[in-house]
């Protein structure tokens, strides 16, 4: 992503997942504010774009993110420990 804002993510989701069925779109888990990216992951998912969510830190992000996700839907989901 080139946006810190969630709309601009989105829109710039949507272009990346259409590059090809075999590309996933990386997400950071929260834009530089910390503002948790779940409802655009939420969005995006039941628009079924596979992603990655990146830069997961605690167990409660992962818990968070997963419950955002689309089980239909392949994704990645990132932790950094």
């Amino acid at each position: 992503m080139f946006s810190d804002e969630f709309a601009d993510m989105e829109r710039q989701a949507m272009e990346i997942a259409g590059w090809g069925g075999n590309v996933y779109v990386k997400i950071p888990v929260t834009n530089t504010r910390r503002e948790p990216s779940y409802e655009l992951v939420r969005k995006l998912a039941k628009r079924k774009v596979k992603i990655n969510v990146t830069a997961i830190m605690t167990l409660a992000q992962v818990r968070d993110v997963v419950a955002a996700l689309d089980p239909a839907t392949p994704s990645y989901v990132s932790v950094f420990a």
